[in-house]
């Protein structure tokens, strides 16, 4: 989930880039944080397979939509 919040943060920055010079830069260094991040999910051995209960395919969609529209949040929250 955190490589999709990467990209649609990077999609809200181009989209916003003409009202603002900072939007892009700034979603690109957060973009890059978030995927360094992403890459550091080795360093824990607690990580496991979900739960049965979990694989459901509403879950995705749930998850998908909240974590979506905490990229402009992030975005905005930058900017501020």
């Amino acid at each position: 989930m955190i490589v999709f919040v990467s990209w649609g943060l990077m999609l809200f920055g181009l989209i916003f880039f003409g009202k603002s010079d900072f939007t892009f830069p700034l979603a690109s260094i957060f973009t890059g944080t978030l995927l360094f991040v992403c890459y550091l999910d080795w360093l824990s051995p607690e990580i496991t397979n979900l739960m049965p209960v979990l694989k459901s395919y509403w879950l995705k969609i749930h998850v998908a939509t909240i974590i979506i529209s905490y990229t402009p949040l992030a975005l905005s929250t930058l900017l501020g």
